[in-house]
Formats: structure tokens, C-alpha cells, sequence
């Protein structure tokens, strides 16, 4: 079944992710239209949607594939993607220091996401030293940037005393604001 699009629905992808909830066909031929063309976000945008199957057939290869082509682009989700795929093995070997570098270099061009993922290996020493510093050091700044996760772990940190001096007022803090943020599992603290 083929579909007219227009140019501009090629090159916008606001309009494309709308489109996935109306027409997942029809935007998945749009995103992919776009993708070639070289447009950065419907590159990372096709790589997700190949990752889930939405409205193409599943190939988490092929998603891997895309999120390194537009993080090549300098798109920052697309590389935290391109490490949540090694590190699991989605589509590929599981490659625990290659997630590490993809994390690492959106974790240094201030992604949360990437911050918050490169800080889990730190803390657990997988395909890289362990290095529970470091790790708060990117749990800190993903949390000073509103990621509710990190602002957990943080607060599970200071409560705990186990990198900080106990401060159970801080802990209060950052659980707070991860509760406010969305973080649910740590709502109850």
C-alpha cells in the first residue's frame, strides 16, 4: 500500500512522531524517507522504532545501525541508544565496553540519560574499572539536570552514608524531586 507525503511531512519530525500514534505505517515509511534523507532525528526516531516494531517489522539490528548513524550525526539519544543496544546485546554481541564509550561520550556532552547509564557500569565495574566516584560524579549530574533516577540514588547515598556523610535532610531532598520527577519506585521514601 503506498502513500503520497509531502516534502515537509519528510523533514518534520514533530509531525512524524504525532503520526506514529495516528498512522504507524504510514509514519514509519515517512520517518524512514526522512532518515535517508540524512535528517538526524528521524534517524534516531527510526532506530526506536525499529527497536520496538512500531509500525515496521522489529530489526534490533538494523535499530543499532541507525542509532550509530545519527549519534555519527551528533545526536546525543540516538548515542545512548546506540549503548543501550550493545549492552544487553539488542541486535548485536553484548559489548559492555563499547556501551561504556557510547555512554561515556553522551554522558561528557551532558545527557542525563547517557550520565545516569555511564554511572550504572561505573558503579558495577561492567565493561569498565568500577569507580564509585565517578559514578556519583554522573549520578550528581544527571540528577542537577532533573533526571528522577539519579536524584534517587543520590538520595539513597546521603541516607545511607555510604559515599557522603549521612545528611537524612538532603536524602528528603533528592527524593523529593525524584518523586516529583516521575521516579515511582521511590516515591514511598
Amino acid at each position: 500500500m503506498g502513500f503520497l507525503l509531502r516534502r515537509e511531512e519528510v523533514l518534520n519530525v514533530e509531525q512524524l512522531q504525532s503520526m506514529l500514534d495516528d498512522s504507524p505505517v504510514r509514519a514509519a515509511q515517512a520517518i524512514l524517507m526522512a532518515a535517508k534523507e540524512g535528517v538526524v532525528d528521524a534517524q534516531a526516531l527510526l532506530g526506536q522504532i525499529l527497536l520496538e516494531g512500531r509500525g515496521i517489522a522489529r530489526d534490533e539490528a538494523l535499530a543499532l545501525c541507525w542509532f550509530r548513524i545519527a549519534a555519527q550525526g551528533g545526536h546525543l539519544m540516538a548515542r545512548n541508544m546506540a549503548g543501550r543496544c550493545l549492552e544487553p546485546g539488542w541486535g548485536c554481541a553484548v559489548d559492555e565496553a563499547a556501551a561504556a564509550r557510547e555512554y561515556r561520550k553522551g554522558a561528557e556532552a551532558g545527557l542525563d540519560w547517557a550520565q545516569y547509564n555511564y554511572a550504572n557500569l561505573l558503579a558495577t565495574g561492567r565493561g569498565v574499572a568500577e569507580d564509585q566516584s565517578q559514578a556519583l560524579s554522573f549520578y550528581r549530574r544527571a540528577a542537577e539536570q532533573g533526571h528522577a533516577k539519579s536524584m534517587n540514588l543520590l538520595g539513597r547515598s546521603l541516607e545511607d552514608g555510604r559515599f557522603f556523610a549521612q545528611d537524612l535532610e538532603a536524602a528528603v531532598g533528592w527524593y523529593r524531586r525524584s518523586a516529583e520527577g516521575g521516579d515511582f519506585r521511590w516515591q514511598f521514601r
